[in-house]
This record gives C-alpha cells, structure tokens and sequence, in this order.
C-alpha cells in the first residue's frame, strides 16, 4: 500500500502535466491602456504586451518626438525597434523589443 507522501506526490506530478501548456500555446494577452497619447489633431489608443503602459506610453511618446518628418517606415528608439505604417484610414505604429510590444493607432 502505498504511503500517503507518495501519492500527494503522484498527484502533485500529475498536476503539472496536465496544467503545463502545450508548446504552441497562444501568447498572453495585452492591455488596452486608458490613456492615449496627445497627437494634437486627435489622441492614439495605445496597446502594451509584456510591459506597463507607463513604459509603452513613454516609448511611443519619444518615437512621436523625433524631428523627422514625414515618419520613416523603420527606426529604432531606446533600443525598441519602430514600425510605421497603416492606411490611408488608420495610422499604426509599433514598437518591439523582444517579446515586449509597444502599439498605437489614431484616424479611422
């Protein structure tokens, strides 16, 4: 018969493999922040992932500081790499550093 240690034991084991996730599993979900960024002429919504939305806030601000104009399709800021891009209705630019993803969007 087996001793009760054993079987809490067996049981914790059998635990983590059923709750482990599988290697394809979906990646964590975002925040949609509260507060949006200034442009202006309208305010972005912004999105984070892996990172606060102080810290994405405070990125995209010094991406919508830099002097050049028209935006460039990529650059790099406070080792976050830029994107530019969008439509001609909805305007997106974001920001990865690994798996930590910084976005915002205004128009449409």
């Amino acid at each position: 018969m087996p001793t009760r240690i054993a079987v809490i034991a067996l049981a914790a084991a059998l635990a983590c493999v059923v709750l482990a996730a599988p290697a394809g599993a979906a990646r964590p979900a975002g925040t949609h922040c509260d507060q949006g960024i200034d442009l202006g002429f309208t305010t972005a919504k912004v999105f984070v992932r892996n990172m606060t939305c102080v810290r994405g806030r405070q990125i995209l601000r010094k991406w919508r500081d830099l002097p050049e104009n028209p935006a460039p399709k990529k650059t790099v800021v406070a080792g976050y790499t830029c994107r530019f891009g969008g439509t001609e209705l909805q305007l997106t630019v974001r920001c990865t550093k690994g798996r930590k993803l910084a976005r915002m969007r205004w128009g449409g």
